[in-house]
């Protein structure tokens, strides 16, 4: 396939969200100025449970689908990919490094020395590093700099917040692309992509806490000053309210799940509580006629879901100690954020700004492909971009960025 070119230097790039319960594959082109879908795919992910292969065979199926119709449309064959990983995968925590300052002046080479020490610390640990994210730097006994480069003193110190996968984990995700002939070249947390897509660049400077409720897991992510410091995921998710709506109405998943989609909401008027919820029962394939359940009595269901998983989520924050006062704002993404009043919710229980999340317009992509599913995929797409516009005035042997993998293999002409 000849593809048109519509910007003067370009790459074609493969993106495959790995993190949910659907695959969801991405090949576009990536441009200073514009990014161009080429083609993806939407399919079930077999074998695969909370980003976590459960079944090689079945997962290796699902991924080679998910690719495979993606080239089909995009006319193209992709070897190489760039995966996210769901946040219930990942680990993380801060770790510090010092390294000696040669020549009195930090370089470039100075700080890709911290960057490899703690790479190489991951390694021995059995972990695989995903994001090295500088928090701070220091020089000798100076007060915390933004920029380390250029300063004269002895020694630097650094504090990087470290995001991990196990080595377990990541062959296993690696041995179904190998079966299927595709290498990986990289990762990226998945709510991390997310934010890329969603969050405007105020909200990254003054403390916004991403939340992602996906069908198995919410994870969650705090933004401040621009770097990501913390996340984390919990165990509950969009599956749990559809368990708790067939468990407590005595229907089937299936049928549970149809109505969660079409009547949720924890916002209604007096005239709407008593108004009966009809449905057709998808063992029977007739209508029940007895025991409809109002509006009221399904929101109940739903609110009650939603507090436990906003409080279980608080209370990680507080275990973990972060300040609630460095939280300005909330931002909620992930299937469940359709469920109307989500964000009345959680600002009445963190007593913060909340919104809905949704993707900032990338040039070129189509309206349609603009929805909460797809806020994964095209915030990989912004992240790749945003390197590639880096890429084009760096020298990629001396640039000292924790994605130099990425720069230096994966975009390729």
């Amino acid at each position: 396939m000849v593809v048109s070119n519509i910007y003067k230097n370009r790459k074609i790039v493969c993106c495959l969200d790995l993190s949910s319960s659907k695959l969801i594959c991405i090949i576009a082109n990536i441009g200073i100025d514009a990014i161009e879908i080429l083609g993806y795919s939407h399919t079930e992910a077999k074998g695969i449970s909370v980003g976590a292969i459960s079944d090689v065979k079945l997962a290796q199926k699902s991924i080679a689908n998910s690719v495979a119709e993606a080239e089909k449309m995009a006319g193209i064959n992709i070897e190489e990919i760039i995966v996210s990983l769901n946040e219930s995968q990942l680990s993380s925590g801060y770790q510090n490094a010092t390294e000696k300052i040669q020549k009195e002046v930090v370089q470039n080479s100075t700080i890709h020395n911290l960057v490899n020490k703690i790479r190489v610390s991951c390694l021995k640990n059995h972990k695989e590093p995903i994001h090295l994210i500088p928090l701070q730097y220091r020089i000798d006994d100076a007060n915390i700099v933004a920029n380390p480069r250029y300063m004269s003193g002895e020694k630097l110190f650094a504090k990087f917040h470290v995001i991990t996968a196990s080595r377990t984990t990541i062959l296993n995700i690696e041995n179904c692309f190998k079966k299927s002939k595709l290498s990986i070249n990289d990762y990226i947390s998945s709510t991390y992509a997310s934010s890329l897509s969603c969050l405007k660049e105020n909200e990254l400077k003054i403390g916004t806490l991403l939340i992602d409720i996906g069908s198995e897991s919410t994870s969650f992510c705090l933004f401040y000053d621009d770097k990501l410091f913390y996340r984390s995921s919990i165990s509950l998710g969009g599956l749990n309210i559809t368990k708790d709506i067939a468990s407590i109405l005595g229907i089937n998943f299936l049928t549970a799940e149809k109505i969660k989609i079409l009547n949720s909401t924890i916002i209604l008027s007096p005239i709407e509580e008593q108004e009966v919820i009809k449905y057709r029962n998808l063992e029977m394939l007739e209508e029940i006629m007895a025991k409809l359940p109002t509006r009221i009595e399904l929101s109940t269901i739903v609110q009650a879901r939603l507090e436990e998983i906003f409080e279980t989520l608080n209370n990680n924050l507080k275990l973990a100690k972060i300040p609630l006062e460095t939280i300005s704002n909330i931002v909620i993404i992930g299937g469940s954020s359709n469920i109307l009043g989500i964000d009345k919710l959680a600002k009445q229980i963190y007593q913060k700004n909340t919104r809905i999340g949704y993707s900032l317009k990338p040039n070129n992509i189509p309206s349609d492909f603009l929805n909460i599913t797809n806020i994964n995929v095209l915030g990989m797409l912004i992240y790749l971009q945003n390197e590639f516009i880096k890429y084009q005035g760096v020298n990629v042997e001396n640039n000292d960025n924790w994605l130099k993998k990425i720069l230096s293999k994966f975009i390729k002409e």
